[in-house]
């Protein structure tokens, strides 16, 4: 019997993601950061993130714009 793609795929890229210092963050707190179930961006990282790294000119107002733009394009 061949492994399933999380035994294969999946553990093998959390267990490297880890690795080099990235989070994992489980499908509950997933669905926690998210505003909406299907969305994919994790609004209160995502718009912090932005400030810190574009602290000149990125404020929440901003970052809030720049999240409904990316939400707003098809996901294939």
């Amino acid at each position: 019997m061949l492994g399933g793609e999380r035994g294969s795929v999946q553990n093998t890229l959390i267990k490297y993601a880890t690795e080099i210092g990235w989070d994992y963050i489980s499908p509950a707190d997933a669905l926690r950061h998210r505003s909406v179930k299907t969305g994919f961006v994790f609004h209160g990282i995502f718009s912090h993130q932005m400030q810190t790294l574009n602290p000149d000119f990125m404020n929440p107002q901003l970052a809030e714009e720049l999240i409904k733009r990316l939400e707003r394009i098809p996901q294939i």
